[in-house]
């Protein structure tokens, strides 16, 4: 697909009436997008962002919602900036903690039987360190 031909999810050419109903609806365009096999991690050159930077840069929380159910990666960072960074440097609050709730639920817990692994480890690893250096 180019910037000239857009097509449905079918492969079928869109309308130019349907490209009209569509012109200026950010969040239906990358639903156009990704439908197509858009990559929603493509990188825009020079700044490197990807569709969830611009989303962020433009508080769209809609369309950083759907990229991120599509598989758009929150802590992919473009020249030191991740979405979440670029959003609360844009002063849109209710954007960062959306950010920061959706990383939240997706940190996977560890289990009671990982910790306890974990503790082991630790301990066993620990005991095998010297106690004093020279």
């Amino acid at each position: 697909m180019n910037a000239r031909t857009a097509v449905t999810n079918t492969g079928t050419p869109l309308s130019a009436e349907e490209i009209k109903d569509i012109k200026g609806d950010r969040l239906a365009i990358v639903k156009l997008l990704v439908a197509a096999g858009a990559d929603v991690n493509f990188q825009v050159e020079p700044l490197k962002m990807t569709a969830l930077h611009w989303a962020a840069f433009n508080a769209d929380i809609a369309t950083c919602r759907f990229l991120i159910e599509n598989g758009a990666n929150i802590i992919f960072s473009t020249q030191d900036f991740t979405p979440v960074d670029i959003a609360g440097m844009c002063g849109y609050p209710e954007l960062v903690e959306y950010f920061t709730e959706t990383l939240s639920n997706r940190v996977e817990k560890p289990s009671e039987e990982e910790k306890r692994s974990a503790h082991l480890k630790y301990q066993r690893l620990s005991s095998q360190l010297p106690t004093q250096f020279d």
